[in-house]
């Protein structure tokens, strides 16, 4: 009888442990998607051109990012120090998102704030650490987005500068 038993609970460690290592990887696989999903709001956005920084929605921007779970965004940046005629006075985006395999995001724009935007697909690489995102857009050969992230909390009426 205590053979049985043995056998039946070496049995259940395995079962468990093939489950579990199971779940593991597929959480290591959803773990981007499911990290994304929530509001963020915009604590900095930095251009680097040629070695050299710029900010062009101010030192302060003002924005929230959004990510459903079944796959729509909103992306908003306003820069609280500028004029009406300023052409970085803000920005907006909204759509749909794809999660690629390597980690990175695919938007599929609906509507935004810039002429003849609908339609386009555009790539951005993410890297989420706890409550911190980094949004990373490469312009082009020599020009690099970052836009870091602060996940939105219940309660927070803007990000908490550290």
């Amino acid at each position: 009888m205590r053979s049985i038993w043995k056998i039946l609970a070496t049995f259940a460690i395995l079962v468990l442990g093939v489950a579990g290592g199971a779940s593991a990887q597929e959480l290591k696989e959803k773990s981007i998607k499911d990290q994304i999903v929530g509001a963020w709001w915009v604590v900095s956005v930095v251009n680097e051109t040629d070695g050299k920084r710029s900010t062009p929605f101010s030192t302060n921007p003002k924005g929230l990012f959004s990510f459903t779970i079944d796959g729509h965004f909103t992306i908003n940046i306003v820069n609280p120090q500028s004029a009406a005629s300023d052409e970085n006075r803000g920005a907006m985006q909204f759509g749909n998102y794809t999660m690629n395999t390597d980690g990175s995001i695919t938007l599929e724009i609906v509507g935004n704030t810039f002429p003849n935007g609908g339609g386009a697909k555009q790539r951005r690489v993410i890297q989420i650490n706890g409550d911190e995102m980094k949004w990373i857009d490469p312009k082009g050969s020599s020009v690099v987005e970052v836009i870091v992230l602060q996940r939105a909390k219940i309660g927070d009426h803007s990000p908490s500068v550290k």
